[in-house]
């Protein structure tokens, strides 16, 4: 839908960079979000990357799609740990 119509109705009646929240305690707002740690290992101080999750709407027939902030950072540094043997 980054193409300005609903690939499902055509609609061009989008919504765009939505962001998605999670409702906590009290009421809370955070974003829904993923992350990659940079110690993945370690019990404390993980050196956690958080990259923010948001949406693409169709105001027509609800069509969504979610797209992560930064996927190239994301990405390389999956890569880092990957060539370090700490994901698979």
């Amino acid at each position: 839908m980054k193409h300005k119509s609903c690939p499902k109705c055509e609609s061009a009646d989008i919504i765009p960079e939505w962001p998605l929240l999670e409702y906590g305690h009290l009421n809370q707002q955070f974003h829904l979000h993923v992350g990659i740690n940079e110690d993945p290992d370690a019990i404390l101080f993980k050196g956690h990357n958080i990259h923010v999750i948001t949406a693409w709407i169709c105001g027509n027939c609800g069509y969504l799609e979610q797209y992560v902030q930064d996927p190239k950072v994301l990405f390389e540094r999956y890569l880092q740990l990957k060539l370090q043997g700490k994901v698979k």
